[in-house]
């Protein structure tokens, strides 16, 4: 029983110890919404959906640089039941509010580009770019080899024409495989 013991305490000794490696590697699903209004029609147009990806984490002291890419699955939430996908590329740079062994806090601000994949009715097509560039603002919690980031995004770039600046909120939660 005591080899058994001491058996569990190296495994999380070095499951602690691989934790801190200054590139973190993992993977990620969450809940999307956006929103854009349309000048022309004042024409708001909502999406709601899920996300799945993949990041990589480099840590170097306090900051970190996280580049990722994620597919986002939407449903528009008008009548006409539109699907709208997309890949989304983020590269956010962040910093470590709270350090702690435990958990760890952080805040994170960086651009993303969004590429149209899928438009099942053609609805964006006649308002909408291929690729938009939005910003993100937002603060994550690590506890262990799980992470939770909830940010802000709005675009930075024109969206298309005849559109106001979209924004959107995401929440998701990941797993740091390496």
């Amino acid at each position: 029983m005591k080899r058994v013991i001491i058996a569990l305490i190296c495994c999380m000794i070095s499951v602690g110890a691989y934790a801190q490696k200054p590139v973190n590697i993992g993977v990620r699903a969450g809940w999307a919404y956006s929103n854009l209004k349309i000048k022309q029609t004042n024409l708001k147009r909502d999406a709601n959906g899920f996300s799945l990806g993949a990041f990589a984490r480099v840590n170097i002291k306090k900051l970190y640089v996280e580049p990722a890419v994620n597919y986002a699955f939407m449903k528009g939430s008008s009548d006409d039941k539109q699907k709208i996908n997309y890949i989304q590329v983020p590269i956010m740079l962040g910093y470590y509010i709270v350090d702690a062994k435990v958990a760890k806090i952080r805040g994170f601000i960086g651009p993303e580009a969004d590429i149209l994949a899928k438009d099942t009715k053609g609805a964006w097509d006649d308002v909408m770019k291929k690729v938009a560039w939005n910003g993100r603002v937002g603060i994550g919690v690590d506890i262990w080899k799980l992470t939770c980031d909830l940010d802000y995004k709005f675009a930075i770039g024109k969206t298309g024409d005849g559109v106001e600046k979209g924004k959107g909120v995401n929440l998701t939660v990941g797993f740091k495989i390496f």
